[in-house]
C-alpha cells in the first residue's frame, strides 16, 4: 500500500508542472475551433467577410502561440531565446512580404476611392479574365 501511495506521489509530482501548461493548450485549441466556426458562419452569411475572417483568425493564432509560450514549463531564459525566435520571424515575413503588401494596400486604397469596379464585375486584364 505504501509502494503504491509513494508512486502516486511521484507520479503527481512528475505531472505537477505540466497542469497549466496543459490547461492553457485545451483553452487555445477549443478558443481557435469554436472562433473559427464561428468565422466561418460570419463570413457565409455576409459578402466581403473573408479578409476581415483571415486578418482575425491570424491575430488570434499570434495570440495563441504567445500564451502558449508564456505557459510552457520551461526556466526563462529558454523562454526568452523563444520569443526573440518568435520576434526573427514575425520580422522576416514582415520584411519578406512588406514591398507586395504596401502595393496591393495603395492599389486597393486606389480602386476604393475610385470607385470603379463593383463587386461581381467582370474584368480583362491582357490574358487574364476573372470577376471581382
Amino acid at each position: 500500500m505504501e509502494a503504491i501511495s509513494l508512486f502516486i506521489e511521484s507520479v503527481s509530482s512528475w505531472l505537477t508542472p505540466y497542469v497549466p501548461f496543459s490547461a492553457t493548450a485545451l483553452l487555445v485549441v477549443l478558443f481557435l475551433v469554436v472562433l473559427g466556426k464561428y468565422l466561418n458562419k460570419q463570413a457565409r452569411l455576409h459578402t466581403g467577410f473573408q479578409f476581415r475572417k483571415q486578418l482575425i483568425f491570424g491575430a488570434a493564432v499570434v495570440l495563441a502561440v504567445i500564451a502558449l509560450l508564456i505557459a510552457i514549463p520551461i526556466n526563462d531564459g529558454l523562454r526568452g531565446q523563444l520569443f526573440g525566435l518568435l520576434g526573427i520571424l514575425v520580422s522576416a515575413i514582415i520584411a519578406l512580404s512588406s514591398t507586395t503588401i504596401v502595393g496591393n494596400i495603395m492599389a486597393g486604397i486606389m480602386l476604393r476611392s475610385v470607385n470603379s469596379f463593383n463587386m461581381g464585375d467582370f474584368i480583362k486584364i491582357d490574358s487574364h479574365f476573372g470577376r471581382i
